[in-house]
Order: C-alpha cells, then sequence, then structure tokens
C-alpha cells in the first residue's frame, strides 16, 4: 500500500513529465504527418469542456464536426464535470 505523500508525489512527477506534451507547433505536427498542405479546415476552441460536450452532442453528424477539437483538460475534475 502507498502513502497518501507518495502517491502525491507520483501524481506530481506525473504531471510534470506530461508538460513535454501540452504545446507542439503546427509546424512539428505537420512535419511528423508528412503532409505539406493545410492539416485541418476548421478548429473550435471551447472555454471549458461543459460547452464542448454540449456542442458534440447537438452536432453527432460527422459531416457537421471540425476536422480537430483541443480541449484543456484540467485533471481530476473539468471545468465542474465530474
Amino acid at each position: 500500500e502507498i502513502s497518501f505523500t507518495s502517491w502525491l508525489q507520483e501524481i506530481q512527477k506525473d504531471q510534470v513529465e506530461a508538460r513535454e506534451f501540452q504545446h507542439t507547433a503546427i509546424d512539428k505536427i505537420r512535419q511528423w504527418s508528412g503532409i505539406s498542405g493545410d492539416l485541418f479546415d476548421s478548429v473550435l476552441v471551447f472555454e471549458n469542456g461543459s460547452s464542448a460536450f454540449l456542442y458534440l452532442q447537438q452536432h453527432n453528424n460527422v459531416e457537421q464536426l471540425p476536422d480537430i477539437i483541443l480541449l484543456d483538460i484540467h485533471i481530476p475534475v473539468m471545468d465542474g464535470l465530474s
């Protein structure tokens, strides 16, 4: 069994390691993908998880969805959603 302090330290270590993936420049993504043109036609930005989930529920037709959706998810609770 792990102590509470050790558990918190493990979470902090994992979050620090995850920071490496917080941002990737679009040029780097284009390079990795091998696509020389536009990667997507549209991007939607949501202020919180609730509005993103609501949008996805209302637009469940694939043709209505954007090519890419980026969410900034805060852990352990996503903007009031549990």
